[in-house]
């Protein structure tokens, strides 16, 4: 989380968050220091182990077991998914019954041999933003393994100003990120790519300060 705290470090002490696949309250967290700093925020992620620990370790914070699907499928009363998961006790489990490779992407789960599956429900982002009335985000983290490019298709950019927003797209170079079609889409919204971190591309809107 060292390149957003760069990006908050100079005026907010408070803002508002999004985390989308967001795995743990603190460790491998991009908003662990926000929230330490006295933001808050939404925290969604589809493993049932992750949200106990969110309840407990962030009780200001709204958190939801639920997976983030397209809205074309969240409208065709798909309102519970099938998640791809490690077996139990295997090493990509952690202790706490939390998996980072978990996936809804059928695909990706073949890569990674994950043949465990579990029902769980679902909502798309547009249904997410107007529960919650989610006209203005300080900070956007994505990363829900194989799904993002769809959902950030799915953002009306126009009803919601998204200041920052981090997103897990996998490539082989700065080149490739720069052309991907992550960035392609993003950048046709008003966002310029500022940095890359290991698997994720960080993108800052070109109004923000």
């Amino acid at each position: 989380d060292t390149i957003v705290r760069k990006l908050f470090l100079r005026s907010k002490k408070q803002g508002f968050y999004v985390d989308l696949g967001a795995y743990h309250p603190f460790i491998h967290s991009n908003t662990a220091y926000l929230y330490l700093k006295g933001w808050k925020g939404i925290n969604v992620d589809a493993n049932k182990h992750s949200i106990p620990l969110f309840d407990k370790a962030r009780p200001n914070d709204i958190n939801l077991n639920l997976a983030l699907i397209p809205s074309n499928q969240y409208g065709n009363n798909s309102q519970t998914v099938e998640l791809y998961l490690p077996n139990e006790g295997s090493d990509e489990t952690g202790r706490n019954g939390i998996a980072a490779t978990a996936s809804l992407n059928s695909s990706i789960a073949s890569e990674r041999n994950l043949k465990r599956t579990e029902k769980v429900n679902a909502i798309d982002i547009y249904t997410l933003f107007q529960k919650y009335n989610l006209t203005e985000i300080d900070y956007l983290n994505i990363d829900i393994e194989g799904m993002d490019y769809y959902i950030l298709q799915d953002i009306n950019y126009k009803n919601t100003k998204i200041h920052v927003i981090s997103v897990e797209d996998y490539c082989s170079s700065i080149h490739t990120a720069v052309e991907s079609k992550i960035t392609k889409h993003l950048q046709n919204n008003g966002y310029d790519l500022v940095s890359r971190v290991g698997p994720t591309s960080i993108f800052a809107l070109r109004e923000s300060d």
